[in-house]
C-alpha cells in the first residue's frame, strides 16, 4: 500500500512538472499551428508519448505489445480499440508509434493546458447530448482523416467494468466508412488493473495490447458493412478473452 502511495504522489509530481515546464513548448507549437499544422502535430505527438511514457513506467506497467508490424508508416488510419480504463489511451499513444488524434469527452475541453495539448494534436471533443454537434465533431473527424491524421475512437462509448465486454456502436465507423480509411482493430488488456479496480489507486500489472491487421471496409459487401461493428467487435473479444492474467 506504501508503494501504491509513493507512486501516485510521484505520477502527480511527474504530471504538475511536465505541464508546468511545457507550457513555453505549447506556445510555440501553437503559433507553428498556425502556419504548418503537421509540424504542430508531430511535436504535440512527441510530448504525448513523452507523457505516456513518465506516466506507465511510474505506475510500473510491464507490456505485452504484439501486432505493431501490422502498420505500414507510410499509412494513416482509425484505430478502434476496446475500452477498459484512463490508461488505454496512454497505451495506444506509446504503441500506434504515429501522431495520434483522439475523439474524447467533450468534459475534457475544460481542462486547462490539457486542452490546448489536445487541439493542436487534432483531437475531437463529443458531445453526446447535443445531436448537432456530434454530427459536427464526426463531420470534422471525416475530414481529418481524408487529410493525413490518424485517428482513435473507443466504439464502446464508455468503460466495460470488470469481465464485462461491452458491444461496439455501429456509429462509430461513420469516420471509416465517409472517409475511405483503413480501420486497425485493437485490443487491450489490464489498464483497469492498474488503476480503476483499485479505487484508483496505482498498482503495477501486465497491459496486454494488440493491433489486427488494417481492415479496408470498402472491400466489404453492403451487409457486413452495416454490421461491421459487432464483427470487428467480436474478432477484439475474442483477442482479449485469449490474453493471459494481468496480475505480476
Amino acid at each position: 500500500m506504501k508503494g501504491d502511495f509513493m507512486r501516485r504522489i510521484l505520477i502527480l509530481l511527474f504530471f504538475f512538472f511536465s505541464f508546468t515546464l511545457s507550457l513555453p513548448l505549447l506556445i510555440i507549437g501553437m503559433l507553428i499551428g498556425k502556419f504548418n499544422r503537421k509540424l504542430a502535430m508531430s511535436i504535440a505527438g512527441y510530448y504525448t508519448r513523452y507523457l505516456a511514457w513518465g506516466l506507465m513506467s511510474l505506475a510500473g506497467v510491464h507490456f505485452v505489445a504484439t501486432g505493431m508490424e501490422h502498420l505500414d508508416p507510410k499509412d494513416h488510419y482509425l484505430f478502434a480499440s476496446n475500452h477498459r480504463g484512463l490508461l488505454d489511451t496512454p497505451t495506444l499513444v506509446l504503441y500506434a508509434n504515429k501522431p495520434l488524434s483522439f475523439v474524447s469527452k467533450k468534459e475534457m475541453a475544460k481542462v486547462p493546458i490539457l486542452k490546448q495539448w489536445m487541439d493542436m494534436f487534432g483531437c475531437l471533443f463529443l458531445d453526446r447530448e447535443d445531436s448537432r454537434s456530434a454530427v459536427k465533431t464526426i463531420l470534422k473527424g471525416i475530414e481529418n482523416l481524408k487529410s493525413g491524421d490518424n485517428l482513435a475512437i473507443y466504439p464502446q462509448g464508455t468503460r466495460s467494468r470488470l469481465d464485462e465486454f461491452l458491444p461496439f456502436k455501429q456509429g462509430s465507423f461513420k469516420l471509416a466508412l465517409k472517409s475511405g480509411v483503413k480501420v486497425v482493430p485493437v485490443a487491450i488488456k489490464g489498464t483497469d488493473v492498474v488503476l480503476e479496480n483499485n479505487g484508483f489507486n496505482v498498482k503495477p500489472a501486465k497491459v496486454y495490447v494488440h493491433f489486427f491487421e488494417p481492415i479496408d471496409l470498402d472491400t466489404w459487401d453492403e451487409d457486413s458493412k452495416k454490421h461491421c461493428a459487432t464483427i470487428i467487435g467480436d474478432q477484439i473479444k475474442a483477442k482479449y478473452q485469449q490474453f493471459g492474467d494481468c496480475t505480476l
